[in-house]
């Protein structure tokens, strides 16, 4: 095959990577990551007993606490996480994902999920497990979104032939374990295990956010942008 008709196989970036929605997930991230460390100073202040809002049960540091641990996790590094997803997965497979469509909607569908958990937070409605505290009702929705997801980048992946990158092993390894960890800490402590087994399920779900959800999506976002810079 010559050069030029391997060039012609090659599809433009910009044909299959959805560039305007990588930027709204960024900026998206960086608004949750503003809300989030200024709920977290507000939670601060407490610990030098000089908190400005005294007296606003909706505004107290126990309730902004929460706000800023999900803020980080679901706000900031999950739009962070699926901007570079979009940026990466149609580069390294040279295919888009399932569905453009179906991309805004788990963009504009997420950005409810996050709105939401902060709501329902403030208003008192966090369950007793720590980074575990979305509402009841945010719970099935999360999933269901977690599940969308999946399916939107593993369909590009799945038809690509030959070896792939050591990066898309990350991605897909993230897509499975991502999905059980939600599911195990916002379900069994709560409905299924009780006492100390379902502390420890509750501390595990803590510790498998960061090695189960943050790592294998960083380590993929990390090995996969110097290709990309060129």
């Amino acid at each position: 095959m010559s050069a030029a008709t391997t060039a012609d196989a090659v599809p433009r970036p910009e044909d299959i990577v959805d560039e305007p929605l990588v930027w709204w997930y960024f900026m998206a991230a960086l608004a949750y990551l503003a809300i989030s460390m200024a709920a977290g100073m507000l939670m601060a202040l407490q610990l030098v007993h000089w908190n400005p809002l005294n007296g606003m049960e909706l505004l107290s540091p126990g309730r902004w606490r929460m706000v800023h641990t999900n803020a980080v996790a679901y706000g900031f590094l999950a739009n962070a996480f699926l901007g570079g997803l979009h940026w990466a997965i149609p580069r390294l497979t040279l295919r888009p994902v399932l569905n453009r469509g179906l991309s805004w909607f788990i963009f504009a569908a997420w950005q409810v999920v996050v709105v939401s958990t902060a709501v329902g937070i403030i208003l008192g409605q966090a369950q007793g497990i720590e980074w575990g505290e979305t509402p009841v009702w945010i719970d099935p929705l999360a999933l269901a979104g977690l599940a969308l997801v999946a399916v939107n980048f593993m369909a590009p992946i799945i038809r690509t032939r030959g070896p792939y990158y050591v990066t898309l092993w990350y991605f897909m390894a993230a897509f499975i374990w991502t999905f059980l960890t939600y599911a195990m800490g916002n379900f069994l402590p709560q409905y299924y295990v009780a006492g100390t087994s379902g502390g420890a399920i509750a501390g595990l779900f803590i510790h498998d956010l960061v090695g189960l959800f943050v790592t294998p999506l960083g380590w993929g976002d990390s090995g996969g942008w110097p290709s990309f810079i060129r």
